[in-house]
């Protein structure tokens, strides 16, 4: 038997290979390529595989996020209770840093939500652009 670890990056740039077609994991799996750190498995001498696994890129963040529409609403108490130096902001300049924030929450939920075969975070982070300009940019409609 023959134990195999890969990186995903090394078996798309073909450095390595992969003992199923690449495609196969967001196409069949359902499983975001982006979100693959490495696959693993276990291959007999007939090329059998007894075991394959597909290990994913933890996510550091350990508390959940604060939506924008919450944030923009703690900021608004802050300032009617004049207890935060956001007081001194216009509730157009909270408003406006409230949708920035949610539109960098849209653009992070198409990449982790995306099941395309994009590897690049790069590549994630203009895609995601790119779907929120065509579906959420009301100054061009």
């Amino acid at each position: 038997m023959k134990y195999t670890k890969v990186k995903i990056t090394d078996v798309v740039d073909g450095r390595s290979e992969s003992p199923l077609p690449l495609e196969v994991i967001p196409n069949y799996m359902g499983i975001n390529l982006c979100s693959v750190d490495s696959i693993e498995w276990i291959e007999h001498e007939d090329t059998q595989i007894e075991k394959l696994t597909i290990n994913f890129i933890p996510n550091m963040e350990k508390k959940p996020k604060q939506t924008a529409v919450e944030w923009y609403e703690n900021q608004l108490h802050k300032v009617f209770n004049n207890t935060t130096d956001a007081s001194n902001l216009s509730h157009e300049e909270l408003l406006k840093q409230a949708k920035q924030m949610e539109k960098e929450q849209i653009k992070d939920a198409w990449i982790h939500g995306d099941n395309s075969d994009c590897l690049s975070e790069q590549d994630s982070s203009d895609f995601a652009e790119q779907y929120y300009n065509e579906t959420f940019n009301t100054k061009e409609k």
